[in-house]
């Protein structure tokens, strides 16, 4: 699960509990998801983090729908 690997990894990197993570599909490929995060609403910073599933993993897999999803970038959007 792609929203899965990204709100561990954003948790992780905050120190958050994963319940209190809620990302946001904003962009959508084959192979790339981007999701945003807010923790105060419409004020401060929020996150972006891109999870990918690796071209060289999906050349090797017998099927490439189920090769894993990995987390690409991870960015603090400041505004």
């Amino acid at each position: 699960d792609p929203r899965r690997v990204g709100t561990e990894a954003l948790a992780k990197l905050l120190g958050k509990p994963l319940a209190e993570i809620k990302l946001e599909e904003t962009k959508k490929t084959n192979s790339r998801i981007t999701y945003y995060w807010r923790p105060n609403g419409r004020e401060g910073a929020r996150y972006m983090v891109v999870v990918n599933r690796p071209y060289q993993l999906s050349l090797q897999a017998r099927d490439a729908a189920k090769t894993i999803w990995t987390v690409a970038t991870m960015y603090t959007v400041c505004s």
